[in-house]
């Protein structure tokens, strides 16, 4: 008797049950079962690496890292407590470059404010050229800004190597690193430690007499490295330079004498904590007492 559609339906509704339960379901929950129960094993901060490798990978280098700043800070270690002093070259003389020193022209800021206008005692520059030593005297009261640059980039070594580029009406120029280079000739005279300072100017063109020392510039806001000595009265200039120290009468003679391309070898600060700044501690020669 042929099967009506009725019964088909039934036939193949049947075969799908059939199916269904053939299907390793029992397994399957077994496995489900056993991984739940694996997890489970595992609590705690162990449960959390195995649910989030990469999560606790991060988390735990973070924590290192805050582990190491505070022990740094604490100087609880050793290894962590010989950081140095951002200003050490304040607080002492400069001595000689170390043989092979690689010297950094170029800055991405200036330096940190060391050496304020309360900063006690006497800074002395000493440019070594090969006519002789130019001294000069650092006033850090009148100018702290351009004393605090001037003396850091000297202590760096900053000078080192670099010339005399302009030598004219009274005015001897160096401190520009393009005449480090005689392949950066036609660049001489506007190059610069990579930033600027601000601007220190004296309340007159008095500032500029013989034996000071200001810095240049090619305007407001753009003072560097380039600095001038006043080998004669400098007064017809405008007060639009920084003026921050004043060459020995005994050395004057001697920048007087240089000429244009002449080198700085170098430049040694020296500092006297109990010295007057701008004034030379010279103890003068005491008077000969005619004997009767």
């Amino acid at each position: 008797m042929p099967k009506t559609p009725t019964k088909k339906a039934a036939v193949r509704q049947a075969a799908r049950v059939q199916q269904a339960h053939g299907t390793p379901l029992v397994r399957t929950n077994d496995t489900v079962r056993k991984a739940v129960a694996k997890r489970r094993q595992k609590t705690g901060f162990a449960w959390f690496v195995s649910e989030f490798p990469w999560l606790s990978g991060i988390l735990t280098v973070a924590i290192l890292a805050g582990l190491g700043t505070v022990l740094y800070n604490t100087h609880a270690l050793s290894v962590f407590a010989n950081h140095p002093d951002p200003c050490a070259w304040a607080q002492q003389s400069s001595g000689p470059a170390p043989a092979n020193a690689k010297i950094v022209r170029s800055y991405s800021g200036p330096p940190p404010s060391c050496i304020t206008n309360t900063t006690p005692g006497l800074y002395k520059a000493t440019i070594h050229t090969q006519r002789g030593d130019i001294v000069i005297l650092l006033d850090q009261p009148s100018a702290p800004i351009t004393v605090n640059n001037f003396v850091f980039l000297a202590s760096h070594h900053f000078y080192d190597g670099l010339t005399f580029h302009r030598v004219e009406r009274g005015i001897l120029q160096g401190g520009d690193p393009y005449s480090a280079n005689p392949a950066d000739a036609s660049k001489v005279g506007t190059g610069g430690p990579g930033y600027h300072i601000p601007d220190e100017f004296p309340k007159s063109s008095a500032a500029y007499k013989v034996q000071s020392v200001s810095m240049a510039n090619s305007g407001p806001g753009t003072t560097g490295s380039q600095f001038f000595i006043a080998t004669a009265d400098d007064t017809y200039l405008q007060p639009q330079y920084n003026e921050f120290g004043l060459v020995t009468t005994a050395t004057l003679p001697i920048a007087q004498a240089m000429q244009k391309g002449d080198k700085i070898i170098s430049i040694t600060i020296t500092y006297d904590p109990n010295g007057v700044p701008g004034v030379d501690n010279v103890t003068p020669t005491p008077a000969v007492t005619p004997t009767p």
